[in-house]
């Protein structure tokens, strides 16, 4: 069948209409013509892939630069011109629809289209190599990513020509100032190839080789990374969103910075405060940011094991500006209880994700939101990062 498509969705899938149903489909772009192969079909709803175009929209549409793209799940939206555009609209209508009408997303931060990531995780399956298929759990053998940093690529090829895949499961590497390996599988694994490339070998949990963490500067600041923490994958764009953030915020008294991580937005910030007070579940994550907390000689900044609620028990601080940079899945009712509890003067909150973005937003009813700036923190994909700026009514 033909169908004509119309417009994108939140995925940077196009959306036609036919016989009362609603079609997404991969690599379509709105005003074009397309016969699809159908993947999913359900009572309204078809999902499908074009296989062959009838008419293009050369306005929006651009070569995909990846042999691999469509096959591999990495990317989405790599056949779309103005990515930049797709997402500031996105994040607009998102808002636009569930918060205010009225509240304009200013602008879309992108600073890297490739080579941005600082970290890759390698699926092995039947001695292969390489990155889940879209929507299966089969395996895409890959020579190099146009994602990940060009050391990674450099470091996959030599995996590949090297290591016996036995016993493995996944190859996780980070380059960030340094580069780690980690394999995940088997303890019995060789990677004698490795040393002196590479700065740290992890196998499993154990440090086999090398430091037991890796360095990265992100603007005057030096962190620790260690194997099982997370962190950003685009340093570039996440230096430039951090000080967004340190310029929203004028010399206050307490700073409350909840799911910290590694304490890399809390010690950007900790020059804006008398003190800092960082909060994280992840108890590796609490041990990096106290290291990174000395190696960066910071001193009014404290980190935590635990939720807002928990730091309440154990402190009468009390915050004026909080940031939260949640994980996905966005806010629990919980916190947003103990924010509310907690009424700071502003509340600054860092989203991957801008559905549940505009859900918490609409529940944090004691503040008016000031302004929303979009980071493309990682192009080529549907995702993209925010930063939004609440203030007390």
């Amino acid at each position: 069948m033909r169908l004509k498509i119309d417009s994108f969705d939140h995925q940077g899938r196009g959306i036609g209409h036919f016989n009362d149903k609603v079609y997404f489909v991969f690599d379509a772009l709105p005003g074009e013509e397309v016969e699809i192969e159908i993947e999913k079909e359900k009572k309204n709803i078809v999902t499908g892939r074009v296989i062959k175009y009838y008419k293009k929209n050369d306005d929006l549409r651009t070569g995909a630069k990846c042999p691999f793209y469509g096959i591999c799940g990495g990317c989405d939206i790599m056949h779309i011109k103005d990515q930049n555009g797709y997402k500031l609209d996105k994040l607009n209508n998102i808002i636009s629809k569930y918060v205010d009408k009225n509240i304009k997303v200013s602008d879309v931060v992108n600073l890297n289209e490739y080579n941005y990531r600082n970290k890759i995780t390698l699926q092995v399956c039947n001695n292969e190599i390489g990155l889940y298929k879209k929507n299966s759990n089969d395996i895409v053998c890959i020579d190099k990513c146009f994602l990940v940093d060009d050391r990674i690529n450099k470091i996959i090829d030599l995996i590949k020509k090297n290591q016996n895949l036995n016993g493995i499961k996944q190859i996780v590497i980070k380059c960030m100032d340094e580069s780690m390996v980690t394999f995940i599988g088997d303890d019995n694994v060789n990677f004698d190839y490795l040393k002196g490339v590479v700065d740290s070998i992890y196998v499993n949990k154990k440090n086999v080789y090398g430091k037991s963490k890796i360095t990265v500067h992100m603007g005057d600041f030096k962190f620790l990374v260690s194997s099982e923490s997370f962190f950003q994958v685009n340093t570039l764009v996440a230096s430039a969103m951090y000080n967004y953030i340190d310029s929203l915020i004028d010399k206050t008294n307490v700073i409350f910075d909840l799911y910290c991580g590694t304490g890399t937005i809390g010690i950007f910030v900790s020059n804006k405060a008398n003190r800092v007070v960082g909060l994280e579940i992840n108890s590796e994550a609490v041990r990096d940011a106290n290291e990174n907390k000395k190696i960066n000689g910071i001193s009014n900044i404290d980190f935590y094991e635990g939720d807002a609620s928990s730091v309440v028990k154990k402190t009468d601080l009390k915050p004026d500006v909080i940031i939260v940079d949640p994980p996905r899945s966005g806010l629990d009712d919980k916190m947003i209880m103990d924010i509310n509890k907690l009424l700071p003067k502003k509340i600054i909150y860092v989203s991957c994700d801008p559905m549940t973005l505009a859900r918490d937003l609409k529940k944090l009813d004691n503040y008016n939101i000031i302004s929303i700036k979009g980071f493309n923190m990682f192009p080529n994909t549907y995702h993209v990062e925010s930063v939004s700026l609440l203030e007390r009514k």
